[in-house]
Protein backbone atom coordinates (compact mmCIF):
# COMPACT_ATOMS: atom_id res chain seq x y z
CA UNK A 1 0.00 0.00 0.00
CA UNK A 2 1.15 3.51 -0.74
CA UNK A 3 0.84 6.38 1.72
CA UNK A 4 -2.01 7.80 -0.35
CA UNK A 5 -3.87 4.46 -0.33
CA UNK A 6 -3.38 4.08 3.42
CA UNK A 7 -4.73 7.56 4.15
CA UNK A 8 -7.70 7.03 1.80
CA UNK A 9 -8.45 3.67 3.42
CA UNK A 10 -8.74 5.23 6.88
CA UNK A 11 -10.80 8.13 5.55
CA UNK A 12 -13.26 5.74 3.88
CA UNK A 13 -14.47 4.81 7.37
CA UNK A 14 -14.32 8.41 8.68
CA UNK A 15 -11.19 7.63 10.69
CA UNK A 16 -8.65 10.40 10.92
CA UNK A 17 -4.92 9.83 10.78
CA UNK A 18 -2.51 12.25 12.42
CA UNK A 19 0.23 13.54 10.13
CA UNK A 20 3.00 14.87 12.35
CA UNK A 21 3.93 18.51 12.05
CA UNK A 22 6.84 18.54 14.48
CA UNK A 23 9.81 20.36 12.98
CA UNK A 24 12.09 18.09 14.98
CA UNK A 25 10.90 14.91 13.25
CA UNK A 26 13.91 15.08 10.93
CA UNK A 27 16.33 14.90 13.87
CA UNK A 28 15.50 11.38 15.10
CA UNK A 29 17.58 9.50 12.54
CA UNK A 30 14.53 8.01 10.83
CA UNK A 31 14.68 6.86 7.22
CA UNK A 32 13.28 9.14 4.52
CA UNK A 33 10.40 6.69 3.94
CA UNK A 34 9.45 6.79 7.62
CA UNK A 35 9.64 10.59 7.85
CA UNK A 36 7.53 11.03 4.72
CA UNK A 37 4.91 8.59 6.04
CA UNK A 38 4.72 10.29 9.44
CA UNK A 39 4.46 13.76 7.88
CA UNK A 40 1.95 12.86 5.16
CA UNK A 41 -0.21 10.28 6.93
CA UNK A 42 0.67 9.14 10.44
CA UNK A 43 -1.54 6.79 12.41
CA UNK A 44 -5.06 7.08 13.82
CA UNK A 45 -5.12 7.99 17.52
CA UNK A 46 -6.66 4.60 18.41
CA UNK A 47 -6.72 1.33 16.46
CA UNK A 48 -7.63 -2.29 17.10
CA UNK A 49 -6.34 -4.36 18.75
CA UNK A 50 -6.23 -1.91 21.68
CA UNK A 51 -3.38 0.22 20.35
CA UNK A 52 -2.90 3.96 20.62
CA UNK A 53 -0.61 6.21 18.62
CA UNK A 54 1.02 9.61 18.92
CA UNK A 55 -0.36 12.79 17.42
CA UNK A 56 0.62 16.46 17.44
CA UNK A 57 -0.12 16.87 21.11
CA UNK A 58 2.10 18.92 23.39
CA UNK A 59 1.79 16.13 25.97
CA UNK A 60 5.14 14.41 26.37
CA UNK A 61 3.91 10.82 25.93
CA UNK A 62 1.55 11.63 23.05
CA UNK A 63 4.14 13.12 20.71
CA UNK A 64 7.14 11.72 18.88
CA UNK A 65 10.07 11.37 21.24
CA UNK A 66 13.03 9.24 22.24
CA UNK A 67 12.10 6.50 24.71
CA UNK A 68 15.21 7.51 26.66
CA UNK A 69 13.80 11.03 27.14
CA UNK A 70 10.32 9.81 28.08
CA UNK A 71 11.49 7.39 30.76
CA UNK A 72 14.89 8.85 31.77
CA UNK A 73 16.74 5.88 30.29
CA UNK A 74 20.42 5.72 29.32
CA UNK A 75 21.48 6.99 25.89
CA UNK A 76 21.71 3.36 24.74
CA UNK A 77 17.95 3.59 24.19
CA UNK A 78 18.21 6.54 21.77
CA UNK A 79 17.56 4.28 18.80
CA UNK A 80 13.97 3.75 20.02
CA UNK A 81 11.52 6.41 18.87
CA UNK A 82 8.11 6.31 20.57
CA UNK A 83 5.07 6.18 18.28
CA UNK A 84 2.43 4.69 20.56
CA UNK A 85 1.56 1.98 23.07
CA UNK A 86 -0.41 -1.23 23.45
CA UNK A 87 -3.28 -1.76 25.88
CA UNK A 88 -0.83 -2.70 28.64
CA UNK A 89 1.15 0.54 28.35
CA UNK A 90 4.09 -1.02 26.52
CA UNK A 91 5.68 1.45 24.09
CA UNK A 92 5.43 0.89 20.34
CA UNK A 93 8.71 2.13 18.89
CA UNK A 94 10.62 2.59 15.68
CA UNK A 95 14.11 1.08 16.02
CA UNK A 96 16.45 3.29 14.00
CA UNK A 97 19.37 0.84 14.45
CA UNK A 98 17.37 -1.87 12.67
CA UNK A 99 16.18 -0.04 9.53
CA UNK A 100 13.14 1.44 11.26
CA UNK A 101 11.48 -1.83 12.20
CA UNK A 102 8.56 -1.51 14.60
CA UNK A 103 8.96 -3.17 17.99
CA UNK A 104 7.05 -3.41 21.23
CA UNK A 105 9.09 -2.77 24.40
CA UNK A 106 8.22 -4.22 27.79
CA UNK A 107 7.92 -1.36 30.28
CA UNK A 108 7.91 -3.81 33.19
CA UNK A 109 11.17 -5.48 32.09
CA UNK A 110 13.45 -2.43 31.80
CA UNK A 111 12.20 -1.68 28.28
CA UNK A 112 13.61 -4.85 26.77
CA UNK A 113 12.26 -5.74 23.33
CA UNK A 114 9.04 -7.61 24.00
CA UNK A 115 8.26 -8.48 20.42
CA UNK A 116 8.74 -7.64 16.77
CA UNK A 117 5.68 -5.85 15.36
CA UNK A 118 6.36 -4.94 11.73
CA UNK A 119 9.13 -4.40 9.21
CA UNK A 120 8.25 -0.70 8.77
CA UNK A 121 5.52 1.93 9.25
CA UNK A 122 3.82 1.06 5.95
CA UNK A 123 3.40 -2.61 6.85
CA UNK A 124 2.19 -1.64 10.34
CA UNK A 125 -0.45 0.55 8.71
CA UNK A 126 -1.49 -2.22 6.33
CA UNK A 127 -1.83 -4.64 9.27
CA UNK A 128 -3.89 -2.12 11.26
CA UNK A 129 -6.20 -1.68 8.28
CA UNK A 130 -6.52 -5.46 7.81
CA UNK A 131 -7.43 -5.84 11.48
CA UNK A 132 -9.88 -2.94 11.33
CA UNK A 133 -11.53 -4.54 8.28
CA UNK A 134 -11.79 -7.84 10.15
CA UNK A 135 -13.45 -6.22 13.19
CA UNK A 136 -15.87 -4.31 10.94
CA UNK A 137 -16.77 -7.39 8.91
CA UNK A 138 -17.35 -9.52 12.00
CA UNK A 139 -19.57 -6.92 13.65
CA UNK A 140 -21.45 -6.01 10.45
CA UNK A 141 -22.18 -9.60 9.44
CA UNK A 142 -22.38 -11.46 12.76
CA UNK A 143 -23.84 -8.77 15.01
CA UNK A 144 -22.71 -5.57 16.74
CA UNK A 145 -20.76 -7.15 19.61
CA UNK A 146 -19.54 -10.20 17.74
CA UNK A 147 -15.87 -9.22 17.71
CA UNK A 148 -15.76 -8.74 21.48
CA UNK A 149 -17.49 -12.10 21.88
CA UNK A 150 -15.03 -13.81 19.50
CA UNK A 151 -17.96 -14.72 17.24
CA UNK A 152 -16.25 -14.94 13.85
CA UNK A 153 -16.22 -17.59 11.14
CA UNK A 154 -13.24 -19.54 9.85
CA UNK A 155 -13.64 -17.71 6.56
CA UNK A 156 -13.46 -14.29 8.25
CA UNK A 157 -10.39 -15.43 10.18
CA UNK A 158 -8.68 -16.71 7.01
CA UNK A 159 -9.27 -13.39 5.25
CA UNK A 160 -7.59 -11.58 8.14
CA UNK A 161 -4.72 -14.07 8.21
CA UNK A 162 -4.13 -13.70 4.46
CA UNK A 163 -4.27 -9.90 4.66
CA UNK A 164 -1.73 -9.89 7.51
CA UNK A 165 0.56 -12.28 5.62
CA UNK A 166 0.36 -10.06 2.54
CA UNK A 167 1.19 -6.98 4.60
CA UNK A 168 4.07 -8.47 6.62
CA UNK A 169 4.71 -12.21 6.42
CA UNK A 170 7.39 -12.24 9.14
CA UNK A 171 5.14 -10.57 11.70
CA UNK A 172 2.18 -12.77 10.76
CA UNK A 173 4.32 -15.87 11.26
CA UNK A 174 6.25 -15.06 14.44
CA UNK A 175 5.65 -11.51 15.62
CA UNK A 176 2.95 -9.37 17.16
CA UNK A 177 0.34 -10.24 14.54
CA UNK A 178 1.00 -14.01 14.87
CA UNK A 179 0.25 -13.62 18.58
CA UNK A 180 -2.95 -11.71 17.77
CA UNK A 181 -4.08 -14.45 15.38
CA UNK A 182 -3.44 -17.06 18.07
CA UNK A 183 -5.31 -14.96 20.66
CA UNK A 184 -8.35 -14.70 18.40
CA UNK A 185 -8.60 -18.48 18.04
CA UNK A 186 -7.97 -19.04 21.75
CA UNK A 187 -10.67 -16.54 22.72
CA UNK A 188 -13.17 -18.11 20.32
CA UNK A 189 -12.44 -21.53 21.81
CA UNK A 190 -12.89 -20.24 25.37
CA UNK A 191 -16.15 -18.45 24.52
CA UNK A 192 -17.53 -21.64 22.98
CA UNK A 193 -16.65 -23.63 26.11
CA UNK A 194 -18.47 -21.06 28.27
CA UNK A 195 -21.58 -21.33 26.10
CA UNK A 196 -21.90 -25.07 26.80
Amino acid sequence: MTIKEIKANWETFMEVTNPLTSKGIDTFGLSDQTVIFLKQCGFPRQAAPFLSFIDNSNRKFDSINYISDLYNLPRGFDNYINIGSDGGGNPIVINTKENDIIELLDHEQDFAVYEFMNKNVLSLSACLIAYRNFVKSVNDINGPDSFLGANFTNQQFEILKNDLYNADKESAEKGFWAKELHSLLTNRFLFKIQEK
